[in-house]
């Protein structure tokens, strides 16, 4: 009494369950953290600092191949879509809310996806208060236009955000205010 009955290999089947989704959830990234990943599809492969927040929302950051500093920020799969006219502004912790739509920032957006770029990079420096406000920040605000008439907005926590954006951009290049 009081024993569970091994499953057919002689092991309880709980056990086994549990190992295998603990086996799953090791290998899925922890949503809301800042990380930096290789991109192999670029040639050459690229360092790219993303987060993926709780609502699927992804937010990716890297130096192209003309040292721009692009920024793209994608929408998870559904049914809200990005207005491809109008670009996503970014907001710090509470300060001012930055009109990425400006000519030098290079703004195209499709349904689900906004790509932009937030200044240009050369000799191991980037001049981008929006990328120090990244770096030191705690939380950013994205906010967009919808296809269908309206606003809606999703935040990305900044946590680790400077360590992944160094590693993605370089630790030698030094980051100023515009």
């Amino acid at each position: 009494m009081g024993q569970r009955a091994p499953g057919r290999d002689g092991q309880c089947p709980v056990r086994g369950t549990v190992l295998a989704l603990c086996g799953m959830l090791a290998g899925w990234p922890a949503a809301a953290q800042w990380s930096t990943v290789t991109e192999h599809d670029a040639e050459p492969s690229r360092s790219v600092a993303t987060v993926v927040n709780e609502g699927g929302a992804r937010l990716r950051i890297w130096v192209d191949d003309d040292d721009r500093l692009r920024a793209t920020f994608r929408l998870p799969h559904g049914l809200v879509l990005l207005d491809p006219d109008v670009c996503p502004t970014f907001q710090v912790d509470d300060r001012p809310i930055e009109d990425l739509s400006t000519p030098e920032h290079a703004c195209s957006t499709s349904a689900d996806e906004a790509t932009l770029t937030l200044s240009q990079t050369g000799d191991g420096e980037v001049n981008s208060a929006t990328l120090l406000e990244l770096m030191n920040g705690t939380r950013l605000t994205v906010r967009y236009r919808l296809t269908h008439a309206g606003y809606s907005a999703t935040e990305f926590t900044l946590k680790r955000s400077k360590q992944a954006l160094s590693d993605a951009l370089g630790e030698g290049l030094s980051v100023q205010a515009d």
